[in-house]
């Protein structure tokens, strides 16, 4: 007899058909496949995308509503806006472009010139020349007449003299009518709207009383 000691190490017998199951498996073990080693990649081939770059459709836009008219207040700004340019371009370019005409025609200073018979002159070429001048502000007329001029000199008359801002500026221009009724031709000077009216008085120009 076996002592209680030797009993608990004893194991009991396999049977013969738990045997030959375990034999079986031992041979399917050894005939499938064996893992590659340590050093051999185990990676799928070929790799898949990491889903940080996976492509995706975005979805179509949403549609934007839109937005109807301006409004009371878009309305009130358009015509308040239109009104302000309206009177801009009303105060600046009728003054410019004044001024660009006036430095065309007459030039600078501003000058004009024309000729008139007022019986002044040679007998026999009575035709004088007048020279209209703003000379910085003073308003002159020149008269040359026909002929010699030491028999008959220029003469010079002062219309006015004005000041201010573009004093300079001002266009005078001058024509000739018969203002008193006397047969002779008198001298009607023109600038800014205002006249300047000299009499003759068969030799020259005289201020009208």
């Amino acid at each position: 007899m076996t002592s209680p000691a030797q009993q608990s190490t004893i194991r009991p017998r396999a049977s013969a058909s738990q045997q030959r199951t375990t034999a079986a498996d031992q041979r399917a073990v050894m005939r499938a496949p064996q893992p590659p080693d340590d050093e051999a990649y185990d990676d799928q081939w070929p790799p898949r995308r990491p889903t940080t770059i996976r492509r995706y459709s975005p979805p179509p836009p949403a549609a934007i509503p839109r937005r109807g008219g301006l409004g009371p207040r878009g309305v009130f700004a358009v015509v308040l806006s239109c009104i302000f340019m309206g009177v801009f371009l009303a105060v600046v370019i009728p003054p410019l472009w004044q001024r660009w005409r006036d430095g065309s025609t007459y030039g600078y200073p501003r000058t004009y010139q024309t000729n008139a018979n007022v019986g002044h002159g040679d007998p026999r070429s009575l035709n004088s020349h007048f020279i209209a001048l703003n000379n910085n502000g003073t308003l002159e007329v020149i008269e040359i007449p026909s002929g010699d001029p030491a028999t008959y000199p220029p003469k010079l008359y002062i219309l006015a003299l004005l000041t201010g801002t573009d004093a300079d500026l001002v266009v005078v221009t001058v024509r000739f009518a018969d203002v008193n009724g006397d047969g002779r031709l008198d001298l009607i000077a023109s600038y800014n709207g205002a006249e300047v009216i000299l009499l003759n008085d068969g030799t020259k120009f005289v201020a009208k009383l």
